[in-house]
């Protein structure tokens, strides 16, 4: 975050902190949503890595 601070000019993180922070927080429950989801389709007692790439847009070949 301070990376990205920067290259915006902002004069500390807390400025980039006030500004973006409802847009991290949609990010963290989109993020949520799309892990819960993956891993309710995975069998996690196998090693299901076609559901994985499949989910992500992976192509095996």
């Amino acid at each position: 975050m301070i990376t990205i601070s920067n290259i915006l000019g902002h004069k500390d993180l807390a400025i980039t902190l006030q500004v973006y922070a409802h847009q991290i927080e949609a990010l963290k429950e989109k993020i949520a949503i799309k892990l819960k989801k993956f891993l309710t389709l995975c069998d996690l007692s196998g090693n299901n890595f076609k559901i994985f790439y499949d989910y992500v847009g992976f192509s095996k070949s």
